[in-house]
């Protein structure tokens, strides 16, 4: 953990200095982060990072590219990920949502094969969110 937080440390310095050498792998060591967070159980740091390294990828270079809105839809998982964790269904969803609709636009434009699974992924992390956020209202009104 110490080690990808100085990462990030170092590649935030770089990035000060010239930000569109270094964004990029400062959003890949977030979102490395974000993931160790998440499997250690520090949600609201794995939503910091996350958050931070899609704010980053949405705003980078090449924006209408494949490969970037790619790189966004990945993105958008984790951050649902860490969202689902810390019980935030909502925007969860939203972060799902928003990943299937890139994907299921790069598969019309020839990237089925390559997509699916990624969309499988999305789409998984969709029914999770919608099914806790089903169960928080289900406990609300047996609570009532």
């Amino acid at each position: 953990m110490a080690a990808a937080e100085r990462s990030v440390a170092l590649y935030r310095r770089a990035a000060e200095r010239d930000p569109a050498a270094h964004e990029p792998e400062l959003a890949r060591t977030l979102a490395a982060l974000s993931t160790h967070l998440l499997r250690t159980g520090s949600g609201d740091g794995s939503v910091s990072a996350a958050r931070e390294a899609l704010e980053i990828t949405r705003r980078s270079a090449e924006p209408d590219g494949q490969e970037h809105r790619s790189r966004i839809a990945q993105r958008l998982r984790l951050l649902g990920r860490a969202l689902h964790r810390t019980g935030d269904e909502e925007e969860a969803e939203a972060c799902f949502t928003e990943a299937e609709t890139i994907l299921r636009t790069l598969m019309e434009t020839g990237g089925r094969e390559r997509y699916a699974a990624d969309l499988d992924a999305a789409l998984s992390g969709l029914a999770a969110a919608l099914g806790a956020a089903v169960d928080v209202h289900f406990d609300a009104d047996r609570a009532t």
